[in-house]
C-alpha cells in the first residue's frame, strides 16, 4: 500500500521532519511536483537521495524545482542513479 506524504505525516502526528531519503527509482520528478508534496516541502528541512537517469524529468529541470521549493540543491555524484542532498533555506 502507499499513502501520500500529507495522510502519512496526519496519521503519524508528524508536524517536520529533520531527514528524508529519497529511492523511488526514476519517480523523483512526479514526486516533488505533486500537491501533496508542495504543501509538505516546507516541513521538510533536509532531502537525502538518488535522481535516476530514466526519470521523466531531466536533471537540471529536477534541481531547479527543489531549488523553486526552497531547497539549497547539490549534486553529489553523476551516475546513472546519481545522489543528491537538498537543505533548506
Amino acid at each position: 500500500n502507499t499513502m501520500t506524504m500529507v495522510d502519512f505525516m496526519a496519521v503519524n502526528r508528524i508536524d517536520n521532519i529533520d531527514i528524508l531519503k529519497f529511492d523511488i527509482e526514476g519517480f523523483e520528478g512526479e514526486l516533488i511536483t505533486s500537491d501533496g508534496f508542495i504543501k509538505v516541502a516546507p516541513k521538510i528541512k533536509v532531502i537525502l537521495g538518488e535522481y535516476h537517469s530514466w526519470a521523466s524529468m531531466n536533471p537540471m529541470l529536477f534541481a531547479n524545482t527543489m531549488k523553486d521549493l526552497g531547497y539549497e540543491f547539490n549534486w553529489l555524484n553523476k551516475t546513472e542513479a546519481s545522489t543528491f542532498s537538498a537543505v533548506r533555506l
